[in-house]
């Protein structure tokens, strides 16, 4: 159970990361200083740094959540399911999501926010990578592939470019003005359609 110095220090973190979102979703990544948020959170610069090392960090908040999702479809996927079906299952939880979404409490999306700011866009480059080796790490040991194996690697960068491209073209829809809702009802076949295409591949890798 997560005890109350814990839970003050979460909810301290994600007060900050949402005041940062909310500047940077007005204004842009640049032009926001740390100053700024901070001050925005009622909090000093230092307790900014505290939580978040780097400026850029604010808008990749949730690496952890992230990071620990990928092991997680895999690791924790009932038995008897593939990779593959774990994956659509977390992109179709997605449309649930955004299906949610009550209208214009969208916030505008870190991949938005990359396009327009070189800084976050090496970041961005640094976190695609470390995902791809976490993900190919997981599938290595399950399929138990020797360390020069390529294949892994290759099946983590298809995994994550299906789950990139659809956040992707919903965030697009989205943010020229279509509600989350009717997104998602747009979104699910499409999700269907991907993971279908890959299903011919790799519906039973690992164990195949």
């Amino acid at each position: 159970m997560t005890g109350l110095r814990e839970r003050k220090k979460q909810q301290a973190r994600e007060d900050i990361a949402a005041a940062a979102a909310r500047l940077f979703a007005e204004r842009g990544f640049d032009a926001v200083t740390v100053e700024e948020v901070a001050e925005a959170a009622g909090v000093s610069k230092k307790t900014v740094f505290n939580y978040f090392p780097a400026k850029e960090d604010l808008v990749f908040s949730r690496f952890d959540e992230r990071e620990s999702g990928l092991i997680a479809a895999v690791r924790d996927r009932p038995p008897g399911t593939s990779v593959l079906e774990s994956f659509r299952a977390v992109s179709l939880a997605y449309c649930d999501e955004l299906a949610a979404t009550p209208p214009g409490t969208q916030r505008r999306s870190a991949v938005a926010l990359v396009e327009q700011s070189a800084v976050l866009a090496r970041r961005w480059h640094q976190l695609r990578n470390h995902y791809l080796e976490v993900l190919a790490g997981e599938l290595a040991t399950e399929a138990g592939s020797d360390p020069d194996d390529p294949l892994p690697a290759a099946v983590a960068a298809a995994l994550l470019g299906a789950e990139r491209s659809i956040k992707r073209a919903a965030g697009l829809r989205v943010r020229s003005g279509v509600p989350p809702a009717d997104v998602a009802t747009w979104l699910r076949p499409q999700v269907v359609r991907i993971y279908d295409r890959l299903a011919a591949g790799l519906a039973d890798y690992p164990s195949g």
